[in-house]
């Protein structure tokens, strides 16, 4: 934090934050730690880098709490201050991708706020950073690259239609979603081929689009590196195993914040929440963003609406066997 003002702390500023893989639905999405951040800084730009909603688990069943409500408030807080944000959709937000473009664009404006599959952004210092979620590898990880105007052609039709539906493998003799952040704890050969399959097309990636490096999420793995002559840097996720995010200082560097996680009770409460929770409605501009998040949880409730015995898309590749 920065000194006090007026007896209070200021927040700390960053040019730009990128933030992915809240899973909001989950019930391991750690609400409390993420709004405690998001009240921790001012910024210009926001990037939210995709599975912002886990609509996986929604579809399974509806799991929303005040906490998720919150985060929304601080969330249409920033857009109404002047922050710019971007929401840029992930495999477990797919459905964003597939709404009618001028029906998303109609309620991005209205919200304040740009919704892009990928976009180019351009640091303080100059360098341009192709920002994505990191589900559309997905397929060069498990069927292997196509060649580069293929890849191009294929990319061009997916960002038109929405189609980088996430591929299913056989695991244990059933056919299931595939999941890389969940196939990469699991520690093992597979897990550091599909690591080094990731790194490899995230390079191929940024060389293609001529870009100066790559941020995304999709791993849930926080990292900054370089890749030869490529930045390859990943927001990390809001769970409860990790709570990270890419900041950009008004310099151009980019670091990692390591966030504090808050610690659930057996009454599943949130200390960390409730801690500052007096000071966040006495804060005369907040309580009136209510009214816009419950709007944006009820569009969130009709794309993802629960399902009983939910089938698995047709999508497959069942020459891939995992087990366990």
């Amino acid at each position: 934090m920065h000194p006090t003002l007026n007896g209070k702390p200021r927040p700390e500023f960053y040019r730009s934050v990128f933030l992915s893989d809240f899973h909001i639905g989950a019930k391991s999405f750690d609400a409390a730690a993420l709004v405690d951040f998001l009240h921790s800084f001012e910024c210009e730009y926001l990037y939210l880098v995709g599975d912002i909603i886990d609509g996986w688990k929604l579809n399974k069943r509806w799991y929303w709490t005040e906490d998720c409500n919150c985060v929304l408030d601080a969330l249409v807080a920033k857009a109404e201050f002047g922050t710019q944000i971007f929401y840029l959709p992930g495999n477990h937000d797919e459905e964003v991708r597939r709404i009618m473009p001028h029906r998303r664009k109609r309620f991005a404006n209205r919200l304040g706020i740009t919704i892009r599959d990928k976009i180019v952004h351009t640091t303080a210092d100059g360098r341009r950073m192709l920002v994505m979620h990191g589900d559309q590898f997905d397929r060069t990880l498990l069927k292997g690259p196509l060649s580069e105007w293929s890849d191009r052609i294929y990319d061009t039709i997916m960002d038109f239609f929405g189609g980088y539906k996430p591929p299913q493998v056989r695991v244990n003799g059933k056919m299931k979603r595939f999941s890389l952040a969940k196939s990469l704890s699991k520690h093992g050969q597979w897990a550091l081929h599909l690591l080094n399959n990731f790194e490899t097309a995230v390079y191929k990636k940024a060389r293609e689009r001529g870009v100066d490096g790559l941020i995304c999420g999709h791993t849930h793995i926080p990292i900054i590196k370089p890749i030869k002559d490529i930045l390859f840097a990943n927001c990390g996720s809001w769970l409860r195993e990790g709570h990270t995010a890419l900041v950009e200082a008004p310099c151009g560097d980019l670091t990692l914040v390591d966030w504090p996680a808050s610690h659930h009770k057996s009454n599943h409460a949130h200390p960390l929440f409730k801690s500052f929770e007096k000071s966040y409605v006495l804060r005369p501009d907040i309580s009136r963003h209510r009214a816009t998040s419950l709007l944006i949880k009820s569009k969130i409730r009709k794309i993802w609406p629960e399902k009983e015995n939910e089938t698995a898309p047709a999508r497959s590749l069942e020459w891939i066997e995992i087990k366990n």
